[in-house]
């Protein structure tokens, strides 16, 4: 992709029309999720041409240095992300402690690159993030409602942050109820049942399950089952 003086322009303005009034926070639409079989690949992994992952979809549940050049030069990226399934949002860091104008900043950021990609022509299934409760005035603005998110549990099962998490994780149920939530990591109990959950595979899981998959077809060459049985008990969950 080449930058030229209008996409420069578009980048240091940080399209300003794309905003919702209240907060000029980039809005992201609603896409549909047309699969409930979920498999990602991190940000730090994509690459040109990667045939082997096309109906993939990409996180960004990552350290900030891996997030920054999506925001900093989101067009370096299109040809890239435009290769796979979806796509969720950069999840810069958010933590209790951050002072709101960064917490406010990383909200932005995230959003913004959500906005940018899926004009683009890219499906975007923005992440939800938030801090404490003082956040949840402005944290979901720009989200769409009853719509397919993600959400990361990572860090989030010692008593403390939990008890933040799942505070933020119901406000979200309350303001934007959405229809699902795609989640990475494991589900606490207490989210079961309040909205449709769905499990994602990350690569690391999926290639594990590829390797177990091709095994159990290579030692049952001559089995009495078809294969395609084989790939129905294996292919998903192994």
């Amino acid at each position: 992709m080449i930058i030229n003086n209008t996409n420069m322009r578009e980048i240091i303005l940080r399209n300003a029309g794309f905003c919702e009034t209240e907060c000029s926070i980039p809005v992201i639409y609603k896409e549909d999720l047309s699969t409930s079989v979920i498999k990602l690949i991190g940000c730090h992994n994509i690459k040109k041409n990667d045939f082997n992952h096309l109906d993939y979809g990409v996180h960004f549940y990552k350290w900030d240095d891996k997030l920054e050049k999506f925001y900093t030069n989101p067009y370096k990226y299109l040809d890239i992300l435009m290769q796979y399934e979806f796509i969720f949002t950069p999840d810069f860091s958010i933590y209790l402690e951050s002072n709101p104008n960064v917490v406010r900043m990383n909200i932005f950021k995230s959003r913004w690159c959500g906005s940018f990609y899926q004009r683009h022509g890219i499906k975007v299934f923005p992440g939800v993030g938030f801090g404490n409760k003082e956040t949840f005035s402005y944290c979901f603005k720009g989200l769409p409602q009853n719509a397919t998110l993600s959400i990361s549990t990572i860090g989030t099962f010692n008593k403390e942050n939990k008890t933040h998490f799942l505070d933020g994780y119901f406000e979200s149920l309350k303001q934007l109820n959405p229809k699902n939530y795609i989640v990475y990591g494991k589900i606490h109990p207490e989210m079961k049942g309040t909205c449709n959950l769905i499990e994602c595979l990350h690569e690391a899981q999926v290639v594990n399950a590829e390797k177990l998959l091709l095994r159990c077809k290579e030692q049952n060459k001559n089995t009495l089952f078809p294969l395609e049985e084989l790939e129905r008990c294996y292919g998903k969950w192994a």
